[in-house]
């Protein structure tokens, strides 16, 4: 009995030490699709098609749409994934939120290379920062809901104008995708990360504070 009330410190130590990498871990994950893919907000058509078509925007590239006719007159439509050309207009909280995406996986990667060079220890001072830092940044890519991109969209105006057939309109406002759940989903995980690494940093300290009295006798025993 004496054993397994012994083993309870440790395992909730080991939680600790562990859950903060865990969590960071996931954030980075998701914060990677998030930044990465064009699927970050989207625009789903109101006419023109018998069923909704939607097309994607990232923080660099875009779904575009192409519309072709057989030799039989036959109409279809094909998506692929394509940077922005230089006619697009891009806005301030656009580039704003581009570059706050890019920073939680360049932080988010120091620290895991910090980790590797000290051995994967954890519980530093500078975790917490390292997540918080992550998280703020993390949480500022959303204003990319309030840019151009999603208000003052001019591929989608391109589509429309280039449609040939009925009349094609979309949304006027974007709405979330994939990529941006993704990135709040990040947001929460490095939260997180954030507050378990405070207090197994707290925990830490306090734990050296208590075995710091017990270990001065040894030493003057062995001096």
């Amino acid at each position: 009995m004496a054993a397994a009330d012994d083993d309870v410190p440790i395992t909730r130590e080991l939680c600790r030490s562990v859950m903060p990498t865990g969590f960071a871990i996931i954030a980075f994950a998701l914060a990677f699709i998030g930044c990465v893919q064009c699927d970050v907000i989207k625009f789903t058509s109101t006419s023109g098609f018998e069923q909704p078509i939607t097309v994607q925007f990232g923080f660099w590239s875009h779904e575009d749409i192409g519309f072709y006719t057989t030799n039989d007159g036959t109409s279809y439509m094909v998506l692929s994934c394509t940077r922005y050309s230089q006619d697009v207009d891009i806005d301030s909280k656009w580039k704003a939120a581009a570059a706050f995406s890019i920073l939680p996986l360049i932080i988010g990667g120091i620290h895991f290379l910090l980790m590797t060079v000290a051995k994967c220890t954890v519980n530093h001072w500078y975790d917490c920062i390292f997540f918080l830092l992550s998280f703020l940044f993390q949480g500022l890519s959303i204003l990319f809901l309030d840019s151009n991109a999603c208000k003052n969209n001019s591929v989608i105006a391109g589509i429309t104008d280039n449609y040939l057939g009925d009349e094609l309109a979309f949304q006027e406002t974007c709405s979330m995708s994939t990529g941006m759940k993704c990135i709040i989903a990040s947001m929460v995980f490095w939260g997180l990360a954030t507050l378990t690494s405070a207090d197994a940093y707290r925990a830490k300290k306090q734990k050296e504070e208590i075995d710091a009295p017990l270990a001065e006798p040894f030493l003057s025993e062995t001096l």
